[in-house]
């Protein structure tokens, strides 16, 4: 019972702690693009899971964390469906660092958790 306690406490501190390691930070380095030219696309479906809707037009990066660079939509907002209900959010897109193209997408939630939902073909342009 004791082992099962304290594996419990070690697996509950180390997922507190590797929610926290890699926040968005300022930009410290510089990006592989100075911008990204999209094209309006979505991801989800808006029933079983939220649809996030990406505008079209230049995304500029803003911030980065260990594995990447967080590149931010014109207006810095996103359109969300869910089941019915239409609101704004902020997100964008997400370039991991050492990767050629960019290959997911980022939206921040309640309480600024920050989610990264992988999208291997978002119609991006990089703008050197």
């Amino acid at each position: 019972m004791r082992i099962a306690l304290k594996l419990s406490l070690c697996l509950i501190t180390a997922a507190a702690l590797n929610s926290c390691a890699s926040a968005p930070q300022p930009l410290t380095s510089k990006p592989p693009a100075k911008a990204l030219n999209a094209q309006e696309f979505s991801v989800g479906d808006g029933f079983l899971i939220k649809k996030f809707t990406f505008p079209a037009g230049i995304y500029r990066p803003e911030m980065e964390d260990k594995n990447g660079f967080y590149f931010s939509p014109p207006g810095g907002q996103i359109k969300v469906f869910d089941s019915g209900m239409r609101y704004g959010s902020s997100g964008g897109i997400y370039w991991k660092k050492n990767e050629s193209t960019p290959g997911s997408v980022f939206v921040k939630g309640n309480f600024g958790v920050v989610a990264n939902l992988a999208k291997k073909d978002i119609p991006a342009t990089p703008v050197r």
